[in-house]
């Protein structure tokens, strides 16, 4: 059943320059993915999935929890939200979600960076160096926690050559432990390991343990 599903109005962002601490170096990376970056999730009873939009000029991840009608299988609209920097300080995208259930944590495996106003110090939570990171969702209300998984090793990321421009944002997976019993998440997403003229980039892969909601 492909009905359609009301949801906020949104525009969807398919191909800009992302920010980063070195300022110009931006102009020359650029996130393009004009659908979903990951596959949605389900238990059987919801499905979530995630996608870039544009906010205020920044990026932005939305997410959404479809509900399963037990007996007509059709989709609803349970919940939404977004991950979002109100000071504009950081661009969000290149999402993937998974989640242990409605009533307990989800969580968003994304990639973030800043601007000349963020710190390009990776051992610093809040660096804006294009790196992975983690949001954990409760649908409680609260706010997300994000939690660095790889911060960016550069500010100043130039890919291929000066005046050229290359994607950034089509890798990100994330997923549950094979073991029902297990608390562990599993992620891959890109981080920037050097800048100047021998940039490059990596994927990191982390595993993420929270433990149940109290």
């Amino acid at each position: 059943n492909h009905q359609n599903i009301p949801i906020e109005p949104v525009e969807i962002m398919p191909f800009t320059r992302v920010k980063q601490p070195a300022g110009s170096a931006a102009d020359r990376v650029t996130y393009y993915v004009s659908d979903i970056a990951a596959a949605p999730q389900s238990d059987g009873f919801n499905v979530w999935l995630t996608h870039t939009i544009k906010k205020n000029d920044c990026l932005a991840v939305r997410w959404y929890r479809l509900a399963i009608d037990p007996v007509t299988r059709d989709l609803s609209l349970a919940n939404w939200g977004e991950l979002y920097d109100k000071d504009r300080h950081y661009d969000y995208y290149n999402s993937s979600i998974a989640s242990f259930g409605k009533d307990d944590y989800t969580v968003i495996c994304f990639t973030r960076s800043g601007d000349a106003t963020t710190p390009s110090d990776p051992n610093n939570p809040k660096c804006g160096n294009i790196g992975a990171y983690a949001a954990i969702i409760r649908e409680d209300g609260s706010q997300p926690t994000i939690v660095p998984v790889q911060s960016g090793l550069a500010n100043n990321f130039l890919p291929r050559a000066q005046g050229d421009f290359a994607r950034w944002g089509d890798y990100s997976t994330i997923w549950r432990d094979p073991d029902y019993n297990s608390r562990n998440m599993w992620m891959i997403n890109q981080y920037v390991t050097q800048g100047g003229t021998a940039s490059e980039w990596c994927e990191i892969i982390g595993c993420l343990h929270i433990d149940a909601p109290a």
